[in-house]
């Protein structure tokens, strides 16, 4: 047994005219709550339009008859939209470039300055080596590789790695969160010489 409301028909509760989706690089995308702008590079947008409106000039295409209240949902190009005017539909709201999202800036953890030493190391005994931070569950690791195919190391590549103490595969080598301590003191001495 459930308590929930049987969902109605939401376009009965919509204004005038109103945006239904738009098509976008082959895609069609519903415009629902969540998103409410239409992408520049969009080639067809749906709109849900009245007929009794004495105004509306449906332009020529695809177009099917929806509800009780006599209305259309009109496939209209992108280009003809603002041709387009229909009582309650705003072109310039859903047109605009959506506002941009708001990020604080990244600060810069111990983490960050320990791999930065650490890189900073390995490049000047081997240029070519590249030094990155661990994904997703080895977030906390630093992940080496080479310049080869593949990723695996060269010759020169696997010198430098011995001489800075770092065990290597074929074609990686990791620094565990337990070992970075020793290897960022390692990187602090061949730094300073």
């Amino acid at each position: 047994m459930t308590y929930r409301k049987k969902a109605g028909r939401q376009y009965f509760r919509k204004p005038r005219g109103w945006v239904l989706g738009y098509q976008h690089r082959g895609k069609y995308h519903v415009l629902g709550a969540d998103s409410r702008y239409v992408p520049k590079g969009a080639e067809f947008i749906d709109l849900v339009v009245p007929l009794d409106q004495k105004n509306v000039e449906v332009p020529i295409g695809e177009f099917n008859r929806i509800g009780r209240e006599n209305r259309l949902i009109v496939k209209v190009p992108r280009e003809s939209i603002d041709r387009f005017e229909v009582e309650g539909l705003n072109t310039e709201e859903f047109l605009r470039p959506p506002p941009p999202r708001r990020s604080k800036p990244r600060v810069a953890s111990e983490y960050d300055e320990q791999i930065g030493v650490v890189r900073k190391a390995l490049k000047k005994l081997c240029p070519t080596l590249s030094v990155r931070r661990g994904r997703g569950t080895v977030y906390g690791w630093i992940d080496v590789s080479g310049s080869g195919e593949f990723g695996n190391f060269t010759d020169e590549e696997k010198k430098a790695l011995d001489r800075f103490g770092l065990n290597y595969g074929a074609n990686f080598a990791v620094i565990s969160p337990e070992d970075r301590k020793y290897h960022v003191k390692r990187a602090e001495e061949i730094l300073r010489v």
